[in-house]
Parts: structure tokens; sequence; C-alpha cells
């Protein structure tokens, strides 16, 4: 009985403590590896009681453009996996719509974009491949 209480006392107090470690991966700044991208320039991701969310900019004359806030939806490996070291997010301006999918690549975040556009333009839809280094390491910027 003795035993069981201690191990019960161990996971209320360690497991927590480890789930939040799991799951605070890929909060924080990213920005871009390259001063010469003509994508994503800085990504946002947080955590409040609703879950996560994400804010991105991308490139813009003379200043960067703000796509604003959205929800970051974690994909985990399996049912049980409730880590955030991947997830997807959508962007639906009024022209085109932007998914992305970011995943933890080593100490980077990867994120890959698919904008589709819908403004009848006869723009294909494309994708790009980008990596992001959190913000305050040392990089090409």
């Amino acid at each position: 009985m003795r035993r069981s209480i201690c191990v019960l006392v161990l996971l209320i107090t360690v497991l927590p403590a480890y789930t939040s470690a799991q799951s605070s991966e890929m909060q924080g700044e990213w920005v871009s590896m390259s001063a010469r991208t003509r994508g994503i320039t800085r990504i946002v991701i947080t955590r409040d009681q609703d879950g996560y969310s994400v804010e991105a900019w991308g490139k813009c004359h003379p200043q960067d453009c703000e796509w604003g806030r959205t929800v970051l939806n974690p994909v985990g490996k399996n049912v049980q996996d409730h880590s955030i070291k991947a997830g997807f997010a959508v962007w639906e301006p009024s022209f085109a719509s932007k998914h992305l999918m970011l995943s933890l690549d080593r100490r980077m975040l990867r994120v890959e974009t698919v904008t589709s556009f819908r403004d009848r333009s006869g723009r294909a839809s494309y994708r790009i491949v980008e990596y992001l280094r959190r913000a305050g390491e040392p990089g090409d910027r």
C-alpha cells in the first residue's frame, strides 16, 4: 500500500512536468534561417487553456505581412501521442488558402506550406518547404 502511494505521488508530481516539457517543444518564436526568404519570416506558437495557436508573418515590402493568429492542431504519431512535435494550421484570406504543416527537425522548425488560390486568377497551387530557427539563436539573418 505504501509503495502504491509513493508511485501515485511520483506520477502526480513528475508526469505533469514531463508532459509540459514535451508539449512546449514547439512553443515560442521562430524566425527564418535566411534574410533573403520570400516566404515565411516569423512564426510564434503559443498555448493557452483552449489549446495551441500560431501566428505567422510573410515577406512583404516594406514590412512583413502579418497573417494573423489561427489554431495549431497537434499531430501525434498515434492516437495516444499528445506531444506537439508536429501540427497543422490553416489561413484563409480572401484570395487563397494557406495550409501549413509544422514539425520539429532537430533544432529547427520545418514548415511546409501549400497555397491554393480561390480568386479564379488561374494561378497554380504551389508548395514550399522552409526551415526556421528559434529566435535568438545564431543564423544567417
